[in-house]
């Protein structure tokens, strides 16, 4: 106690500010339940309600690199980024996504990469909302982080829904932004530019939007040129399209008014921004420890092992988020977290809620343009599909 009660003196007397030495207590102390013996704990102010910890833990070694924002701060808003801002055109790197939000005069604070990616042309997994709009709707139930319209912050399982009411037809939409299988139907929109890869007959009726759509209302769409089979299709900006098995060639007709309803379940929720991950850590307060066959997980290493972690987790009581990089896979310097180690962490921090995003190589913290971890890769900071970030508005 003696050891401890002095190394908080001689932060003090170093900060000289009565509430960063606070911050960097309570960091301390949250810390010193993980590790016994802390080597130093660095805490700074980013913006008004953004700070940025580094804390690195002799036991092990570990290295953390944590985010604390307050959500009652107006200034900022949750949201996100896709790689090259299309599905399916390849990856980035968190950085180069990020300069490239501060470019549209986004003024992005700080940044975190987010959902698993895959495929051969790589692209995340879960659904994902931006700025009221579908990026991706995919019928998974999974555990996605989601702002609402008013502000409002939720860690649930979410999934995408769709139907398109056509003459006196109704069809279910099978995804948004994802490639249409045998009998089935997808809709794209201004986030697709490229058909998709297909394995069947398929054709697509280019849609043009009536009004805005909103998520969980019906919108009007006037229906344009049918295109069957084609061997290539680039989609136009300002057109939607409906792709569907060529039996649904007899469905629609070019000149029918359809109505199309996207929305997220459960209903009544109206998300703004929405995004992804797996698995969940904490639930409605309580750490989750058991992971296997969770959300579809399988293989062992992937929550048993030490890795590089990124993850988010939300402190209602006290009205604060956190987000958290840990490095690892470099014995000299950081060795990484275990899923349940991280979920252990982010409970002392305070979180009642908890989300784990993509790791090992994919982990990346941007704070002001600036990376501030150390990714496992020989290569440096790895490309990925898409981030999650915090912007002043």
């Amino acid at each position: 106690m003696r050891k401890n009660r002095d190394i908080a003196l001689s932060i003090y007397k170093k900060l000289h500010n009565p509430r960063l030495f606070f911050l960097v207590l309570s960091t301390f102390f949250v810390v010193n339940t993980f590790a016994s013996d802390p080597d130093a704990t660095m805490v700074e102010k980013v913006v008004n309600g953004v700070e940025y910890s580094k804390i690195t833990l002799k036991n092990g070694p570990v290295v953390i690199h944590q985010l604390r924002i307050d959500m009652s701060c107006e200034n900022l808003v949750f949201s996100g980024s896709v790689a090259n801002n299309y599905l399916g055109f390849g990856l980035e790197k968190t950085s180069q996504m990020v300069a490239r939000e501060n470019r549209k005069e986004n003024k992005v604070i700080a940044a975190v990469n987010a959902d698993f990616f895959g495929g051969k042309r790589p692209v995340f997994q879960n659904c994902m909302i931006l700025d009221g709009e579908f990026v991706k709707g995919v019928k998974m139930s999974r555990t996605l982080f989601m702002a609402d319209e008013q502000g409002f912050i939720h860690l649930d399982n979410y999934q995408f829904n769709g139907i398109c009411m056509v003459n006196n037809d109704t069809l279910v939409l099978d995804g948004l932004n994802i490639p249409v299988e045998k009998h089935k139907c997808s809709f794209y929109n201004k986030f697709y530019r490229k058909m998709p890869v297909q394995n069947d007959s398929v054709v697509y009726w280019r849609l043009m939007p009536l009004k805005k759509p909103i998520i969980g209302s019906f919108c009007s769409y006037q229906v344009g040129k049918c295109f069957v089979n084609p061997d290539s299709l680039n989609f136009v900006l300002g057109w939607n399209y409906l792709g569907l098995g060529c039996s649904g060639k007899r469905i629609i007709r070019e000149n029918d008014t359809i109505d199309i309803r996207l929305s997220i379940s459960p209903d009544g929720v109206a998300p703004h921004f929405m995004i992804g991950g797996l698995p969940r850590l904490i639930q409605n307060g309580k750490r989750i420890v058991k992971f296997k066959n969770r959300e579809g997980l399988s293989r062992k290493g992937f929550w048993n092992d030490r890795h590089p972690r990124t993850a988010v987790g939300i402190d209602h009581k006290n009205n604060y988020l956190y987000m958290i990089v840990v490095d690892g896979r470099q014995p000299d310097y950081s060795i990484g977290m275990k899923l349940k180690e991280l979920g252990k962490y982010l409970k002392k921090l305070g979180c009642d809620e908890a989300l784990n995003f993509d790791g090992g190589g994919s982990s990346a913290m941007i704070v002001n343009e600036l990376l501030m971890n150390h990714p496992s890769d020989k290569n440096g900071e790895r490309n990925v599909s898409n981030i999650f970030l915090i912007r002043e508005r």
